[in-house]
């Protein structure tokens, strides 16, 4: 191996963050195409404070770990099984100390600088470290360029539709949980108090049945950097069916690409919320939809007409409930249409009710059709807490054809 000449390890100039709680940094490197693996036994690091330039490494030897001169020696390099010439290293909160030397570890909200460098001879502690690196420099690469790292606190987060909230319980997502909803109206919210500087850049979540086919995708959901950057909503489009079984995937990150959650690592590692649906104790609002074509109680006879609405390029809804009783609450309409079978529904008008009669709200229009499309719409309550009922379908769509 001595023989051999030891080019620079090649490391990216940045890694995402990392929680500083989770006691290690891992750092992967690749090597130059002019060395391989049994040219090298060890790996020498560097680190130090980003904005300072001072050494944070522990001076101080312990647990077969050599690093009096401010260099961790002797970390021994781990090949990524699933990359060829991509290993790593770990470095760990034992290595480190602050400035000051009152605090062992990585401390959140600091960027580091991290160099690297190979090794084909291991220290053995028989003479001094400074010593031994200037009789043994022939045996070493050169150092790496800079790979900045930042060391982040740990992120909280809660759902309560989903009683998840890690900073007071550890969510079990794998045991199945009984959900009496039937409509999968998200919201939650993130706790930084650690680091609040590292803010939520985006959060996903991803519906799957029990058969792990997707049957909603929420793409990013940017959070809002101007007003709460720390809290997140989300409403499926998809209604669930009783007694049936879900999973849920949740990820998110953070702006300098910490990325945490609940969702499916790979091949072996699932890790994502499993939930039963059952509709026995959820509310059904005593309410439906009426439109020109289905309207046998011509309540919108004077209102308007199918040759009016398509001349208007509308579609007009009148909300109708046998019961004539003051209602209080929300009332959310939502639709589907043909184009997918109506299996998604949107939201498109919620209504709030405060001591009115259901029958007396005034008629609807949707301008967001188009023609040609079929569309059916439901109606569902929202409670207080923001619970959706289960979803009254109009049980015939209706379509509009337009002139123009």
């Amino acid at each position: 191996m001595a023989s051999r000449v030891l080019y620079p390890p090649i490391v990216d100039s940045y890694m995402p963050a990392f929680q500083a709680g989770s006691g290690s940094c891992r750092l992967y490197f690749s090597l130059s195409k002019f060395n391989s693996s049994t040219d090298f036994s060890s790996v020498h690091v560097s680190v130090v404070k980003q904005d300072t330039g001072m050494n944070v490494v522990k001076k101080v030897d312990s647990n077969n770990k050599y690093r009096a001169t401010g260099i961790i020696l002797n970390v021994k390099p781990i090949p990524d099984i699933s990359k060829d010439n991509l290993f790593y290293i770990e470095i760990n909160n034992d290595d480190l100390s602050s400035i000051s030397g009152s605090y062992s570890g990585w401390i959140p909200g600091w960027i580091y600088k991290i160099q690297i460098r190979l090794s084909s001879v291991d220290y053995d502690n028989s003479v001094p470290q400074a010593a031994w690196l200037n009789n043994n420099a022939s045996f070493f690469s050169e150092w790496s360029t800079v790979c900045t790292v930042k060391a982040t606190g740990q992120i909280y987060y809660s759902i309560p539709i989903l009683d998840i909230n890690t900073e007071q319980t550890i969510i079990n997502t794998n045991s199945n949980n009984t959900l009496y909803i039937s409509t999968l109206d998200l919201s939650g919210h993130f706790t930084r108090k650690e680091d609040p500087s590292e803010v939520i850049n985006y959060c996903q979540f991803i519906l799957y049945d029990s058969d792990d086919n997707v049957l909603d995708n929420s793409g990013y959901i940017y959070m809002n950097q101007y007003q709460d950057n720390d809290s997140f909503n989300y409403t499926a489009k998809v209604e669930l069916i009783n007694n049936a079984t879900y999973k849920l995937a949740f990820k998110y990150e953070t702006k300098n690409h910490y990325i945490d959650g609940f969702y499916k690592f790979d091949d072996e590692t699932d890790d994502r919320y499993v939930f039963d649906v059952s509709l026995i104790a959820t509310e059904r609002i005593n309410c439906t939809i009426l439109t020109a074509e289905n309207d046998s109680l011509e309540l919108l006879t004077e209102l308007t007409s199918i040759d009016n609405e398509e001349d208007e390029g509308r579609l007009g809804l009148k909300l109708y409930s046998s019961d004539l009783n003051p209602y209080s609450g929300n009332v959310c309409i939502r639709r589907a249409d043909s184009r997918d079978n109506f299996k998604t529904w949107t939201d498109i008008k919620i209504l709030v009710f405060k001591d009115e009669v259901i029958n007396e709200a005034d008629i609807i229009y949707d301008y967001t059709i188009e023609s040609g499309v079929w569309y059916k719409y439901g109606v569902q309550s929202i409670d207080k807490n923001g619970n959706r009922g289960i979803l009254n379908q109009m049980p015939n769509p209706a379509i509009r054809n337009f002139n123009y």
